[in-house]
């Protein structure tokens, strides 16, 4: 019997890392994919500084986002659930903010159109992302 039990332990395991690793990857494609579109205008708005504030921004939400897919793999227990979505919100925001204010001090030439604008829209972008696949996780 507790052959059994450590059995399924271990394929429940298997899936769920296999489960963050299928979000992850589609969270680093979402990522990668608004990066390709948004790289035109930042360079038509302002140069190769806002390339480097683009990567910046996607580098400061797609982290955040891949560490709350393997958090949220702990919590899989309905009772549990709506709790990790709300602290998964709360960390994404505060690292994003965290992250703002270390572009903000450790490159204070970077402006609005540099960094600040591709953040929000990325942080927008990632988080209806993240959120969506979470939802979807908890469904199934």
């Amino acid at each position: 019997m507790e052959n059994r039990r450590n059995k399924f332990t271990l394929e429940t395991k298997t899936e769920n890392l296999k489960s963050v690793f299928t979000q992850c990857c589609r969270l680093t494609a979402v990522v990668v994919l608004c990066w390709a579109v948004m790289a035109v205008p930042a360079y038509q708005k302002a140069g190769i500084k806002g390339i480097e504030g683009l990567s910046y921004a996607s580098l400061l939400t797609l982290v955040p986002g891949w560490l709350v897919f393997f958090i949220g793999s702990s919590y899989r227990v309905p009772s549990t659930q709506a709790m990790m979505v709300l602290l998964s919100s709360g960390a994404r925001f505060l690292s994003v903010g965290f992250g703002a204010l270390a572009v903000r001090y450790g490159r204070p030439d970077m402006r609005l159109w540099d960094f600040y604008v591709w953040l929000i829209a990325l942080y927008l972008i990632t988080l209806f992302v993240e959120t969506r696949m979470q939802l979807r996780e908890m469904s199934t």
